[in-house]
């Protein structure tokens, strides 16, 4: 099989590269008011315009960080020889696992930073 196509390399170099980029405009053009629509939307990052703001700091720069980590880990793709199904499977999880990550650590931030502060 050609490394190249390696569905390990493939799904996550190229999930994490969307990380970096959608990190990057995140980072460049912030939401300016609490919304639905763009940003990080969870119902504790939207209790003020305080949270607001930190959350999206916060967690633009864990999506940058864990999609440089996602790229990395796609190069294993090219070093390894497992088959299709489970290659898939180890991108799936390690996008499913990095995702869960910077939900947890910028929800324990905002709640670590705001308490009490705006009850």
């Amino acid at each position: 099989m050609n490394t190249w196509l390696n569905p390990l390399f493939i799904i996550c170099t190229s999930t994490g590269l969307i990380f970096i980029v959608v990190a990057i405009i995140t980072a460049k053009y912030p939401p300016k008011k609490i919304n639905h629509i763009y940003g990080y939307r969870t119902k504790n990052s939207m209790k003020s315009k305080d949270r607001w703001d930190f959350a999206q700091e916060y967690s633009t720069d864990l999506m940058q960080k864990y999609g440089i980590v996602m790229v990395l880990l796609g190069f294993l793709g090219y070093f390894t020889s497992y088959s299709n199904m489970i290659s898939t499977l180890i991108s799936l999880g390690i996008i499913v696992f990095l995702t869960i990550i910077i939900f947890y650590k910028t929800e324990k931030a905002i709640t670590e930073r705001f308490v009490d502060k705006d009850v």
